[in-house]
C-alpha cells in the first residue's frame, strides 16, 4: 500500500477533525511508523530487521547505511572477493588495538560508523543484521513492513491526524499506540499445539 491509498482509506475518518486542530496525514503517518519502529526495535523484532546489503568495509572505519538503528546480532562478517567468510567479535574492553594481521574485531565508533580491527588490507563486504528505521514517507511512498500493520497504522495515523500537534501525540499517545503493535505481534504468533495422550 501506498501513502496515498493509505490517505484515501483514512479520508472519511480524517474528514471529522475539526479544521485546523490536526497535524497532516503525511506529518500522522511518519509519527506513527517512528512509533511502531522504536516499539519493535525495543521488542528486537525480526520485523524490524535488515540485512547489510553493498556496505563495502575498506578501511578501519566503515560507514553504516542511513537507516541504520543498531545491530539485531553480534554475529557479523565479511565477505572477500572470493566468498570467504571472516567472522568478527565484537572487541574487548581494553583489547589491543593497534594489532596487525586479518580483520578480527569490530565496535561501532559513533552512531552510524562500524570500526574494524585490524584495518583489512583488501576490500570485503560486511554480513550481518541490523535494525533499519524506515526513510520518511510521502504519498508515492510504499508502507514499511509488507502491510502487516496497515490496519492498525490507519487507525493510529487518524489518532494523531486530531492530537493538533506532533508534540502532543509524542508524549501522551505513544504508549497506547505502542500496544496495537504489541496486538498486532501477538496475533501473528503461533503456539504449539498440545496434544494430550489419553489412556
Amino acid at each position: 500500500m501506498t501513502g496515498a491509498e493509505m490517505l484515501k482509506r483514512v479520508l472519511p475518518r480524517m474528514a471529522k477533525v475539526p479544521q485546523g486542530a490536526g497535524v497532516s496525514f503525511v506529518d500522522a503517518l511518519n509519527t506513527a511508523v517512528g512509533i511502531f519502529f522504536e516499539r519493535l526495535h525495543r521488542m528486537r523484532s525480526e520485523i524490524a530487521r535488515a540485512q547489510f546489503s553493498a556496505v563495502s568495509v575498506t578501511g578501519e572505519i566503515t560507514a553504516l547505511p542511513a537507516d541504520f538503528r543498531g545491530l539485531a546480532t553480534n554475529e557479523l562478517s565479511l565477505l572477500d572477493a572470493a566468498g570467504v567468510r571472516t567472522k568478527l567479535v565484537e572487541m574487548p574492553f581494553g583489547a589491543d588495538q593497534d594489532i596487525t594481521g586479518d580483520p578480527v574485531y569490530f565496535k561501532m565508533a559513533g552512531a552510524l560508523s562500524l570500526q574494524i580491527l585490524p584495518a583489512p588490507a583488501v576490500t570485503y563486504t560486511l554480513d550481518g543484521w541490523y535494525y533499519s528505521h524506515p526513510a520518511a514517507l510521502t504519498l508515492a511512498s510504499t508502507i514499511p513492513w509488507s502491510g502487516l500493520f496497515d490496519a492498525v497504522l490507519a487507525d493510529a495515523v487518524v489518532v494523531i491526524s486530531g492530537a493538533g500537534s506532533v508534540g502532543a501525540v509524542i508524549g501522551s499517545m505513544r504508549e497506547s499506540i505502542g500496544e496495537m503493535v504489541d496486538g498486532v505481534i501477538a496475533s501473528r504468533t503461533i503456539t504449539p499445539r498440545r496434544n494430550k495422550l489419553c489412556l
